[in-house]
């Protein structure tokens, strides 16, 4: 894989991971972050499903798609 791309998807996946951790702060330190959102147990769920999803591509990046020397 083209270390370029690889970089990239990371970075991506990295920058949604910060995303959804902030969401989570938010929904933790003030009710009156969730807006829209009657659930705050349903609402954080979501947000850890994201960074679980992000996450994994992270690690299967770094395992699978590894550059040779």
């Amino acid at each position: 894989m083209n270390q370029t791309i690889k970089e990239a998807l990371i970075t991506n996946a990295k920058g949604r991971i910060a995303l959804a951790k902030a969401n989570v702060q938010v929904y933790l330190s003030s009710s009156v972050g969730i807006g829209g959102h009657s659930d705050i147990m349903e609402a954080i769920q979501e947000q850890l499903e994201v960074i679980s999803k992000y996450q994994g591509q992270i690690d299967v990046l770094n395992t699978d798609f590894y550059e040779e020397d």
